[in-house]
Order: C-alpha cells, then structure tokens, then sequence
C-alpha cells in the first residue's frame, strides 16, 4: 500500500501509542500510526486519523478492506514525499494474538478487531484456521453485520442454516425473548390496532369496511380450526335463534353480561324474533355468535361487527377464546397433545397466512418462531409449552438431556432443565437429575420471597414423592450467575456431534 502525502496534512495525534504530533512528512521508517477507513472508491481510499485528519492512500495490490475498518499502521519505507505503510503487528501482543493477526495477514483479510474476533471464535470452537476458512467466516460475518461471529458459529456448527431470520430468532432465545406467549401477546396487539383503525370515525371507508370484514373472516377461520370445527361444516345454514346454534366441545362458554352486550349490539341493528331473556339464557359461545353474524347481509354484518368493536366487547371475546386453545392446562401436558398442539398451531398459521396478505404480520414471526424451535430440536430435546395456571398464563420449556452413561446398560440416568417466567415469583429455572429411584433437584431463583414460598411447598413434594418410592434431595440456589443461553444451557458434548431426531418424536 503506497501513501501519497497531502502538503495540507501536516500532523497526527498518536496519543494511543505514544507518539507526539509531529510532522507526517517526517515519520520515519518503523513508525507507528492510526487511522480508519473513512471512504474508498474504486482504488482510493480515505483515512481518518486519530486528530480526525485525514490522508488520501491508494492500494497498489488487491486487499479486502471496508469502510470503518480501523488499523494500526506502521511505515516500512519512505521515498521523498511518499511512504509505504502495512497494518502493524505489535511485538508485545500476547502469543494467540500474534497467531490471530498471522492468520489473518496469511489470509490477505485486513487485520481489524471484528475480523480478529473471527479467527478468536474459530479456535475457541476448535475450527480450522486455514486461509479458506477465515475467508469463508469473514464473509459471512459481513453478510450478516447485525449479528456476532459467536451467534453464526453456533448456527454452523450445529447444522443450522445461516440466515437472517435463524440469527433473529438466536438472538431472541439470547436475550430470553424468544416465548410464545410474548409472540401470542404482539399477535392479540395486532389484532387489537387494526380492529381500532378499521372502525376509527376517521377510516369510515368503504376500503376500511372491506378490510374489517377481511379481519373477522380470518380470525373466525383461526378460531373454526381451534375448536376443531371441520372445514365442510364452516358454511353451513344457521338460524338467527341461537338455541339452534350448534355447541362445539371446546368453545369457552360466554357471561351472562357478554351475551347481553352482544344482544343488545345486534337488536340495535336488526330485529331478532327472541327476548333477550331468551337470548341470554341459552349456552353461547364465540363460534355460535360468529356463526349468527356470518348469515347477516353484508352491511348488517360489518355494522355490527363494528360496533362490537367499538363498545370493546369483539377483541376481547376474541383473545379469550383463542388463549383458551393456546394454553394447556397443567393436567393436560402430555406427548399426544404437545404433538397434536404443534401441528395443529403450524397448519392453522400456514392457512391464515396464505389468506392474510401480509394483514396479520404477527403470524410470520410465530411461525418463524416454531421453524426455529424445530431446528433447535434436532441439537437437543427441546419444546416450549404455554401453560394456563389460576391466575396467570407461564412461559415454561423443558430441555432434556441425554445420558451420558451410554456403557452402563443397567444406568437409567437423566436429566432436565425446567424454566418458568411467573407474574410474581419471577424467572425459575428447576435443574433435575433422574438415577434409579434417586432425584436431586436444584432450584434457581431470583429473591428471598420466592425461596421462602419454595421450602413451604418443598416437604410436601418431597412426602409425595417418597410414598412413591423416590428419594428427593433439593437446593434452593438465590446467589448466582444467571443461566444463558446457549452456553449455559445447550450441553457441549451434543453441540459437537449432531443427533437427528423427529420433531414428533422430540415432543
């Protein structure tokens, strides 16, 4: 690389190596200087220095070099008003680090901190170094700047496709936003902006109707498919008397007081040949009263669903009957319904995505979400499971871990990793070791209040578990670092050697 010297740049500030201003024309073979690239275009390029200067380089051989890019560089000759610099490699930097910047050099890949970062993960996950891998991760760190060099190292190395949207979804998991219930709470918010700003005084639009109407056909086709309503029973005839309304085993029962607000809406618009004693006093779900507005004239129906809108009364009747399917119950956690829940949750998203046009954008994340969750599957047994409790929705997931006693045949040894997000408890994470009849158990919590609800519950686990022929031991752990993920959760020893199992069969 060939410097030709500005007359107008006449010093530099070399704080960091120690080096006073002095006059750039005077710098003398081995000094050292830094700058950053500030601008290139075609073969020039533009360094800012450390006095926010600037210099003017031209590169004399082909170099893989970016904008920002930041180098210490050092003069290797001088021939009047011109130096000939390289990046320098500081004699005193410890010994991997000297392999790092040799490594990179050999490479012809400039000597920075983000490609130094590169190499620095390569040998921490014991890869090759060699000249076509550097390049290979070098260029894909490139590719994907948002991301670190750790996050797509851990895709590749697990088989995992590097893609913006599997980094997306590393990085939620990493910052322990990656729940169902955080995608399921933007999906109800969606929901929630459009109904508003399709019925807002100021989008009464023939357009605004046409979109609302578009709205309500799709979330009543999310929740037909939720309560298992067959797909040649969706356009059958219906009565305006909902005492004929037919009663799906699933469906959540409305209040009294919700079926008089929606009685009162409807009678607003129409007339209806029952009371609303009558009305109320029959057995009413969302699907029966979706079921009601769908044999209504178009107008009818869109001023209708509007005013449900309106008075509050359609998003949530909505949001309840949805969060009824989408959460289990503790008692119904079991294979079978895990299995059948995620298939039928991947079917019913494809469908309302393919019929949304991009209307409910909240549903491609939750798929993304899943497609990633599957992924992940195939590197450990891994499966979230939304679950419904008295008063409050969790985030709980469940890792399980092989056993590594593969030699001793009679070893029936195994163990879990439980994590729970509770309103009032807090973030748990529940670490069991399963041998024989012997179970230890360590909880990790984050305050005193949570340890003290955790002994009172402790010894009657502990007595229930006993007349069934366990032996329970527990720690209960307040002090500690937090778990993340992926290094304190995924297990090294599976991260390195790849086991391909089914989704199915992982749940």
């Amino acid at each position: 690389m060939r410097i030709s010297l500005d007359k107008s740049n006449q010093y530099i500030h070399l704080d960091k190596m120690k080096i006073k201003e002095q006059v750039l024309k005077t710098l003398q073979i081995g000094d050292i200087f830094e700058g950053e690239i500030d601008d290139i275009r075609h073969s020039l390029m533009q360094i800012k220095l450390k006095n926010n200067q600037f210099i003017s380089a031209r590169l004399l051989e082909q170099l893989e070099v970016n904008i920002g890019d930041k180098f210490l560089f050092q003069v290797k000759d001088k021939n009047n008003d011109q130096i000939i610099i390289k990046p320098y490699i500081d004699e005193k930097l410890t010994q991997g680090q000297q392999k790092i910047i040799q490594a990179l050099e050999e490479a012809n890949i400039p000597v920075n901190e983000k490609n130094m970062e590169v190499v620095k993960q390569l040998l921490f996950n014991q890869m090759p170094i060699h000249k076509e891998n550097i390049k290979k991760y070098v260029q894909i760190n490139n590719m994907h700047n948002e991301s670190s060099i750790e996050d797509i190292i851990f895709l590749e190395k697990n088989n995992i496709p590097i893609t913006k949207t599997n980094l997306e979804q590393l990085h939620l998991f990493k910052e322990n936003e990656h729940s169902l219930i955080y995608k399921f709470d933007k999906f109800f918010e969606e929901v929630s902006s459009k109904l508003q700003a399709y019925t807002s005084e100021q989008t009464d639009t023939q357009d605004s109707h046409t979109h609302l109407l578009n709205l309500h056909s799709q979330l009543k086709d999310i929740i037909d498919k939720f309560n298992g309503l067959a797909q040649d029973n969706q356009d059958k005839e219906v009565s305006y008397n909902p005492v004929n309304q037919s009663e799906t085993q699933n469906s959540i029962q409305l209040s009294q007081n919700e079926k008089e607000m929606v009685y009162d809406i409807i009678k607003s618009s129409m007339d209806l040949t029952v009371t609303k004693e009558e009305f109320v006093s029959n057995k009413m779900t969302l699907e029966s009263i979706f079921q009601l507005i769908e044999k209504m004239p178009t107008d009818k129906k869109q001023v209708i669903i509007a005013k449900m809108v309106q008075d509050n009364v359609y998003e949530p009747l909505v949001r309840k009957d949805l969060l009824e399917q989408l959460f289990f119950s503790p008692k119904e956690v079991n294979k079978e319904n895990l299995t059948h829940y995620y298939r039928a949750l991947e079917d019913i998203i494809e469908s309302a995505m393919n019929r949304s046009e991009g209307q409910l954008s909240q549903l491609a994340n939750t798929k993304e979400s899943i497609d990633f969750m599957k992924q992940l599957n195939e590197i450990i047994h891994y499966i979230q499971i939304p679950v419904k409790l008295k008063n409050q929705n969790v985030h709980s997931e469940l890792y399980v871990y092989k056993n590594n006693e593969q030699n001793n045949k009679q070893s029936k040894a195994s163990s879990v990793l439980l994590r729970l997000d509770f309103a009032h408890l807090g973030h748990i994470d529940i670490f069991l070791e399963k041998n024989n009849y012997q179970i230890n158990s360590k909880f990790y919590i984050e305050n005193d209040e949570t340890k003290d609800i955790l002994n009172t519950n402790l010894y009657g686990l502990t007595k229930v578990l006993k007349e069934k022929g366990y032996d329970f031991s527990s720690q209960i752990m307040t002090d500690h670092k937090k778990l993340e993920f992926p290094n304190d959760i995924m297990p090294k020893d599976q991260t390195s050697k790849v086991q391909r199992f089914s989704f199915d069969i992982r749940v």
